[in-house]
């Protein structure tokens, strides 16, 4: 009698199975490695190009049409719904703008939200608090609020001289966050006694400018952060407040972007720094933080020796953080940034005494 032979089995042993296993893994690794390589020396893979329709194809011709046409109508949809968004944004930009005022906002946003604005605050610094004298020629005809944000992180004394002299200019607030009780009352009740409801909040960068307006909201209203330029746009914030009278009164707070000074010395570049990653000159601003911060500070925060000027402070500072440029040369320009990073970060105390 005839036997029927039994069908081969497709199961491998364990071993063989674990060296097409290994094989995988090792072909993988290869291709990770050649990628970077291939990285390292600029050289970009090969795309794998499209093989097309072939030209046996007896209907080439109409898919080819057919295809142009669709990708055509994929274009016109990304570029129609491109625009839509665009003139969408723009529409949420200009709502607190007349039409006549559009234009103007459009070139300089800045003079724009000043001239539609009834109270201008300009938010300070109390380690560096410095009036921005863009505004002092721009806003002759404007109520100006002076509010002196950060005043835990410099002593009583300075603080009251400041606001003497600033006191002289408009009224003057002390403010830091987290807030202490009373602070924010005092500032909305200046306003809503002087019946002003549309408040646009100026200020050198990194002032706390988005952090007073969550303060005045009572909660995270803006985008807020240790490091300046988060806020690249004028926002618009709405505050509902009860006055004295038990009546509800709403205000407008305009978050706006930093100022930057167009002439910058060490100092106003160091208070217009924005960016840090992407300046072009860090070393202007790294001049200016060496004239604010006491040396001591400096020396005892980065535990370097004594330097003279900005070219051995950045030389200490490379050498302590490894950072190494070509040919073994430290590293000024990371080493800069580093100096500017930990600066805006309050990693080191300091303050601006009034001088007479």
């Amino acid at each position: 009698m005839h036997r029927l032979s039994r069908k081969k089995s497709k199961r491998m042993t364990l071993r063989k199975k674990h060296k097409v296993v290994r094989e995988v893994a090792d072909a993988k690794k290869r291709l990770r490695k050649e990628a970077r390589r291939m990285a390292r020396q600029g050289i970009k893979r090969p795309e794998k190009k499209d093989p097309g329709i072939p030209n046996l194809c007896p209907q080439k011709k109409e898919l080819l049409q057919e295809l142009q046409m669709l990708k055509k109508i994929e274009t016109e949809h990304k570029n129609e719904v491109r625009q839509r968004l665009k003139e969408k944004q723009k529409d949420e930009e200009f709502a607190f703008l007349t039409e006549k005022t559009k234009p103007v906002y459009k070139d300089n946003s800045l003079e724009a939200l000043i001239s539609q604005a009834d109270c201008i605050i300009e938010i300070l610094d109390a380690r560096d608090p410095y009036i921005c004298p863009f505004m002092t020629n721009f806003i002759e005809e404007k109520i100006r609020v002076f509010v002196i944000n950060k005043t835990d992180l410099v002593p009583e004394e300075n603080l009251v001289q400041w606001m003497k002299v600033l006191n002289n200019n408009g009224p003057c607030f002390k403010f830091q966050c987290p807030v202490k009780e009373g602070m924010k009352d005092e500032v909305m009740k200046f306003l809503v006694d002087k019946n002003l409801k549309a408040i646009a909040v100026t200020g050198y960068p990194n002032t706390g400018k988005s952090s007073f307006i969550n303060a005045m909201k009572g909660y995270k209203a803006t985008n807020v952060a240790k490091l300046p330029g988060s806020t690249k746009k004028i926002e618009e914030i709405k505050v509902v407040y009860n006055d004295d009278k038990g009546k509800v009164r709403e205000i407008s707070f305009f978050d706006s972007p930093g100022i930057e000074m167009a002439e910058k010395g060490p100092v106003n570049a160091l208070r217009a720094t924005c960016y840090i990653e992407n300046l072009e000159d860090p070393y202007t601003p790294v001049q200016g933080l060496l004239e604010k911060v006491p040396k001591e500070k400096l020396l005892i925060h980065y535990a370097i020796p004594e330097y003279k000027d900005i070219k051995e402070f950045l030389t200490h500072i490379a050498k302590k953080m490894g950072k190494v440029a070509k040919g073994g040369l430290p590293d000024f320009d990371a080493a800069a940034k580093i100096a500017l990073h930990d600066f805006f970060l309050m990693k080191f105390p300091f303050y601006t005494p009034l001088t007479p």
